[in-house]
């Protein structure tokens, strides 16, 4: 009898390990890699490249930058338009090996885009450490006694204005958007080589629809990638 036992047991472990083996090859996707690809939005490039907020100077404080809300480096709510490529691939029944050949495509879309952020963000830095090395030279002024209060206002409010003007004009930005061009086109690219000829056809008219009906039906709010 004992043996018998042991020899159910065995059977029963034996069985569990089989089942679980089918199931994985039923399902050998991470639910995460299709959660990611069909969840996946991309934003339009101008939405993305644009000049941080200028906390002025003041007598009392230094300038400071304020990161803007939609930046994917500081994310804090959605950005109005975008691409909805989820809901794009998810029409092309994609198979398995295909899903996650994308996950990993959009994977390095996300540094691409975070490298040409960064840069962005590093020349408006710059930008600001000017700002307020003319600021400290205003209030090592009004320590001296060289100039008044409401003089140094004025000082303060005519760097403001310049720094303001050069977060504005910054050429960085126009390198950037280059880049985040580029991290789009390479993204498509990828994908593209996956695809068969009717899912190629299928995506190259979807994507088109979004792309160049900016605003339109499809193409409002959405959740950033």
């Amino acid at each position: 009898m004992k043996k018998l036992a042991v020899l159910s047991s065995l059977v029963l472990v034996f069985g569990i390990l089989i089942f679980t083996a089918c199931n994985k090859l039923d399902n050998p996707v991470d639910p995460n890699t299709e959660g990611i690809v069909y969840n996946s939005n991309i934003p339009f490039e101008n939405e993305m490249n644009i000049p941080s907020t200028l906390s002025e100077a003041t007598i009392e404080k230094p300038a400071m930058l304020l990161f803007p809300k939609d930046d994917p480096l500081y994310p804090e709510r959605p950005i109005k338009f975008m691409v909805p490529l989820g809901r794009i691939l998810k029409q092309l029944n994609l198979t398995d090996e295909q899903k996650t050949q994308v996950r990993e495509f959009i994977s390095q879309y996300r540094d691409c885009v975070k490298n040409a952020l960064m840069a962005l963000r590093e020349s408006e830095k710059t930008i600001i450490e000017g700002a307020n090395q003319a600021r400290q030279n205003v209030m090592e002024q009004l320590k001296n006694g060289e100039i008044d209060k409401e003089t140094a206002r004025q000082l303060l409010k005519q760097i403001n204005e310049r720094t303001r003007e050069a977060l504005m004009n910054n050429p960085v930005r126009e390198q950037v958007l280059q880049q985040l061009k580029e991290c789009w086109e390479t993204l498509i690219a990828n994908i593209k080589s996956i695809l068969d000829d009717n899912q190629k056809a299928l995506f190259e008219e979807l994507i088109a629809k979004f792309k160049n009906n900016r605003g339109g039906k499809g193409s409002g709010p959405g959740t950033r990638p």
